[in-house]
């Protein structure tokens, strides 16, 4: 059943695209653990990455406060011991992978509760190692958003849900054994937030459309909103331990979606006051966390519609004046270390879980061990077959045939929605490495990725679907771009001109340069089918007899033997919804097309292929839903070929010229796997 989901909160299938920040100053990555190594296994093998996703919650366990969790908008729970230096999943009996909020017992820190978009609550007795359906009086057709523990009777557990109908709070007196509503003076709306008072647990705050406040346990509500306007939904709340009158509400603006801001109570919820002085006045509050020893320091994460403006802001003052600490990531969640105030935690949209150590004024990724990126884009170093970049969100890079992953995002502007859409490495000199991206352009590294910085000159169209070099003068360069049709660079990327005479679409999605004529290029484009051009650029010429569909999203070229092309496209309907995928070979040249296999087609169906370099009659075809096809004899025959492969949302594939071959796959959600063809 669909449910009208918080919109603050992320979930699984509307991150296509996920909006891509700096990070600043290429933050450090942390150890891989002792011995460990990917599967051995003649299988799909899933990476140690690029660890990042969509974190909805971080929970830590008070009385360990290293044991934290992370719940995530497309890979479930993941739980670190180490405080962030290394996660493990920790899903086991959890139904439902898109995890809204997460909150540990502060007496019995084993005892661990989570809420999912579509399968409501589950708990664990275990600290996370099992866990199993918590929903015995929640309606189905709830979704929790927030959850509150009593610090004094911690079996005593509170949740706040959004419904199509009627949202609300439930309260447990058994540790989410059974659940009973207590909303007697809601108003039927999502409940977005939860405080109990640490001294007074009978007194509970929630936050729907304003804040509402009960003196006893729950069993009556009433309006505590006086100053806060009447459309803002709280999406968080903080109670003063010291001075528990003195409450903190962020809030968005619940007819324009994220305008909002922070207020102050001093008074126990009857009157609030803008609390925002130093913030961004358009941008709604997505969390707030309370240093555990001076609370009149708090951290806030405004984000505003248009994500120009996103990060953490701290005010050391109670709220009288905010100044930003981190002005990169758009923030959903964050938690501070009980034990240890200078130490807090963010999760992110598209970059997981930063950590600081130094009360916010320098932060840094911790997400090693999670493997849950939206791929978008892959490349393997043919000179280093262990060496492969992937995109999304930014650029992330591994060494070791993905053991572990690092960051490589320095000089990608921040202000820009820079999720890499293709990689191109140069084969003469493999350090030098291109980055076609979703608003930006493209950026090029000198230093394998070390750093990087636009080359856009003439580039008219920023959004660059696609890359492809001369292999035999690799500083031409090709960029299919969406609605400005295919640049051309010969200049290694300093400058760029519109090559389209004769090109009839201007969306072009996948290039492809022929290894033994360099001046023919391929290009498929979105709705057109496949354009071909004999002089490298200047003039195209549609090819597309027995080319049924003409959304083509991959093309490759086989290197043996030229005049064999591989496309994967898809069909549309008017409304834009795939009707019909396949892949398609010609054999000469592009002249015409066969069949040569079809697939489910979900989203945009065959999106990714990948040709064999030793053994040149197999073929790797990625589909959106179904995962990996596989040929072995040039296309007659295929099978589908994902065993191990947890995550079958395709997206892209590379194959290192290893022996026997190396093959990566980019999944939406899965991070990259990994097969060696042995």
């Amino acid at each position: 059943m669909a449910h009208a989901r918080d919109p603050m909160r992320l979930s699984s299938r509307a991150l296509t695209i996920a909006v891509a920040i700096w990070v600043m100053g290429g933050p450090s990555v942390t150890e891989v653990a002792a011995g460990e190594r990917l599967s051995d296994v003649p299988q799909w093998n899933q990476t140690g990455g690029p660890g990042a996703g969509h974190v909805n919650s971080v929970a830590i366990d008070p009385s360990q406060p290293k044991i934290l969790y992370r719940g995530d908008a497309l890979s479930g729970i993941h739980r670190t011991l180490s405080g962030g230096g290394r996660w493990r999943p920790a899903s086991q009996g959890i139904t439902d992978l898109n995890i809204q909020v997460l909150a540990v017992d502060p007496v019995n820190g084993s005892n661990v509760y989570a809420g999912t978009s579509y399968n409501g609550m589950f708990r664990s007795n275990n600290s996370g190692k099992n866990w199993v359906p918590a929903n015995s009086g929640i309606p189905d057709s709830s979704w929790p958003a927030a959850i509150a523990v009593d610090t004094v009777s911690p079996s005593t557990v509170y949740v706040g849900v959004g419904d199509n109908a009627n949202g609300g709070v439930y309260k447990s007196i058994d540790g989410a054994a059974n659940w009973f509503p207590v909303n007697h003076g809601l108003p039927g709306n999502n409940v977005t937030a939860l405080a109990i008072d640490p001294t007074d647990p009978a007194t509970v705050y929630a936050g729907t459309t304003g804040v509402f406040k009960s003196i006893d346990g729950g069993a009556n509500w009433v309006d505590a909103s006086n100053g806060i306007p009447d459309i803002d939904q709280v999406h968080a709340l903080a109670i003063d331990p010291s001075s528990p009158s003195t409450v903190y509400a962020g809030t968005s603006d619940g007819a324009q979606g994220l305008n909002g801001g922070v207020y102050k109570s001093t008074d126990g919820g009857l009157n609030w006051v803008p609390s925002r002085a130093g913030m961004p006045i358009d941008a709604g509050i997505t969390a707030l966390a309370m240093d555990p020893k001076d609370p009149s320091t708090l951290y806030a994460s405004p984000v505003d519609a248009d994500f120009s403006t996103v990060g953490i802001y701290k005010t050391t003052n109670g709220g009288a004046l905010w100044e930003a600490v981190n002005q990169s990531f758009i923030v959903q969640t964050l938690a501070i270390d009980p034990l240890n105030e200078t130490t807090i935690y963010a999760g992110t949209i598209g970059w997981g879980v930063i950590k600081s150590v130094d009360a916010g004024q320098r932060w840094k990724l911790a997400n090693a061990g999670v493997a849950n990126s939206i791929v978008k884009a892959m490349a393997a170093d043919a000179s280093a077959p262990a060496t492969v970049y992937a995109g999304c969100p930014g650029a992330s890079k591994t060494v070791d045939g993905g053991l572990l992953w690092v960051p490589k995002n320095r000089g990608i502007d921040p202000d820009l929605e820079h999720c890499p859409l293709a990689l191109a490495i140069d084969p003469s000199a493999p350090s030098t490495v291109y980055a076609g991206t979703a608003g930006g352009g493209v950026f090029k590294s000198i230093d394998a990725g070390a750093n990087w910085g636009p080359v856009n000159a003439g580039l008219t169209q920023k959004y660059v679907e696609a890359l492809a070099l001369d292999p035999s003068a690799p500083s031409t360069i090709y960029a299919g771009t969406i609605s400005g049709g295919v640049f051309k660079s010969t200049n290694a990327g300093e400058v760029w001109a519109p090559v389209n005479h004769g090109l009839t679409n201007l969306d072009v999605l996948a290039l492809a340069v022929d290894p033994s004529v360099s001046t023919t290029v391929y290009a498929g484009t979105g709705g057109g089918g496949v354009f071909k051009s004999n002089d490298g650029g200047a003039q195209w010429t549609p090819m597309n007899a027995g080319l049924s569909q003409r959304y083509v999203r991959a093309l490759v070229i086989d290197p043996s033997a030229p005049g064999s092309v591989y496309v994967g496209a898809h069909q549309e309907d008017d409304e834009g919804f795939c009707t019909a995928t396949s892949v398609f070979k010609s054999t000469n040249g592009g002249t015409s097309w066969t069949m040569s296999t079809g697939g489910r087609c979900v989203g945009s169906g065959f999106v990714a292929l990948a040709i064999d370099p030793a053994a040149t009659a197999t073929v790797y075809a990625g589909n959106d839903f179904d995962g990996v096809y596989r040929t072995v004899d040039a296309g007659q025959s295929w099978a589908p070929f994902n065993e191990g492969l947890s995550n079958t949302e395709v997206t892209e594939l590379a194959i290192a010229a290893t022996v026997p071959s190396t093959v990566y796959v980019g999944t939406s959600g899965g991070g990259v796997f990994k097969y060696v063809n042995g």
